[in-house]
């Protein structure tokens, strides 16, 4: 029997719109990993779009649960030494 390793992934869809003389017209999305907050949102999205007025319209949070067969995972991950473990465990943000 197959033995699997899951993870739950959290992402933010931000729904963008952009003031267009006195209406606000949806102009697309972004997705980003995790959970992120209204003014996180709103820097994203200034980022992407520079030149133009843009606003969060709304925030879609969403998890998935994925797995993947120990096997599979093995073939397709980086191999960590010890040292290594310790500094991304710091860096992790779930």
């Amino acid at each position: 029997m197959a033995k699997f390793i899951t993870r739950t992934i959290a992402s933010t869809k931000i729904v963008i719109g952009e003031l267009q003389g006195t209406e606000v017209v949806a102009i697309g999305s972004i997705t980003e990993e995790g959970k992120i907050e209204q003014d996180k949102a709103l820097k994203v999205i200034r980022k992407a779009f520079p030149t133009q007025n843009v606003l969060v319209l709304d925030l879609l949070q969403d998890e998935a649960k994925y797995k993947i067969s120990v096997e599979d995972f093995i073939a397709h991950a980086e191999k960590v030494e010890d040292e290594q473990v310790e500094e991304l465990t710091d860096e992790v943000v779930a």
